[in-house]
């Protein structure tokens, strides 16, 4: 009599795909980019020019948010305008989202 194997007959399952290679695998998703909007407000609530926020917000104070700083500037200041990663937007906005206006400008 012939000696049956003690594990039923099943067949082995495929293995998971690889991702592309310098793809983050859903387990392990890579941190946010410094460049990333994580600490500003919405794309949406973002400008690339003054006269678009002012057109979305014409009755607010149109400023450019500083992200990586978390603060904004008015115009007329050094630093409105004037940072890598930063963007035009309404007051109101960049205050929602969490955003200060910097210590020693005085609003317009």
């Amino acid at each position: 009599m012939a000696q049956q194997n003690a594990e039923p007959n099943v067949t082995p399952s495929a293995p998971a795909p690889a991702a592309a290679p310098g793809a983050p695998s859903s387990a392990t998703a890579a941190p946010a980019s410094k460049g990333s909007s994580e600490a500003a407000p919405s794309g949406e609530l973002q400008f690339e020019t003054a006269r678009q926020a002012k057109s979305h917000c014409p009755t607010d104070t149109v400023v450019w948010a500083n992200f990586p700083s978390k603060s904004y500037s008015f115009y007329g200041e050094r630093r409105y305008g004037a940072t890598r990663r930063g963007a035009y937007m309404c007051e109101g906005d960049a205050i929602s989202g969490g955003m200060k206006s910097r210590k020693k400008e005085k609003h317009p």
